[in-house]
C-alpha cells in the first residue's frame, strides 16, 4: 500500500472552501494509485478552532460524506480528523477512516 499525506493551508472554519481545495489538490496534483491511503490533517475541514458551533458537522455529517465520496471516487483509503455531530456543548475530535467503497472502517475518539 502506498501512503500519501496531504498538507495544505486550511481555510479557517470554512468547510465548503476546504472541501473544494482538497478535491482540487487531489484531482490536479496527486497520482493516487487505487488502494492507496491518503491521510488528511486533524480537523481537516475547519482547522483546529475552539468554536464547536462552527466546526461541528450537522446531522448530515458533511465532513464524513465528503471523505466517503472521495474514497469511492478515487478508489482509495482515506483518513481524516473531524468534529462529528453531537448534542453536547463540548465538541468531540475524531479520526475516521474510509475504505475504497466509501464505507467507514474505523473511528477513533480522541481523548
Amino acid at each position: 500500500m502506498k501512503l500519501f499525506g496531504l498538507q495544505y493551508d486550511i481555510i479557517w472554519e470554512d468547510k465548503a472552501a476546504n472541501f473544494e481545495k482538497i478535491e482540487n489538490l487531489i484531482s490536479q496534483h496527486a497520482d493516487l494509485p487505487k488502494g492507496a491511503l491518503l491521510v488528511l490533517p486533524e480537523m481537516y475541514s475547519s482547522g483546529f478552532s475552539m468554536h464547536p458551533d462552527r466546526t461541528r458537522d450537522s446531522a448530515k455529517r458533511e465532513s464524513e460524506t465528503f471523505l466517503s465520496g472521495l474514497a469511492e471516487r478515487f478508489g482509495i483509503w482515506i483518513l481524516g480528523g473531524l468534529v462529528p455531530p453531537s448534542n453536547s456543548r463540548q465538541a468531540e475530535n475524531q479520526a475516521v477512516a474510509f475504505n475504497p467503497d466509501g464505507r467507514v472502517v474505523a473511528r477513533y475518539q480522541k481523548i
